[in-house]
């Protein structure tokens, strides 16, 4: 994997997860579902263009948001995901349930 792709995923990603954090609980959940659908085909078909880049105007550019979304999407997820680093997000409304918990 390009260390210049992995070095702006680790910039991009922090940036979807602080948008995605202020949305609730259940609009990620849907957005997960929406992405899951057609993020592999669009890998598959054109995840080189992330990698050498070229493609028409935009296109490079449009991938790889949509890529950094997804992953910050997954980062929702018990776990989190191993991709470009370790992602693990806490949505605030599941971290005032943990601390009350506590």
């Amino acid at each position: 994997m390009s260390q210049n792709l992995t070095d702006a995923m680790q910039v991009a990603i922090p940036l979807w997860i602080a948008k995605l954090e202020k949305l609730p609980l259940e609009e990620i959940h849907r957005k997960m579902a929406e992405k899951a659908v057609i993020l592999p085909d669009l890998l598959a078909g054109n995840g080189e263009l992330l990698l050498v880049g070229g493609g028409k105007d935009g296109e490079v550019t449009k991938l790889f948001n949509q890529t950094a979304e997804a992953v910050a999407l997954l980062s929702f997820l018990y776990g989190g995901v191993n991709v470009f680093g370790h992602w693990e997000t806490i949505h605030p409304d599941e971290r005032e349930k943990t601390d009350a918990l506590c």
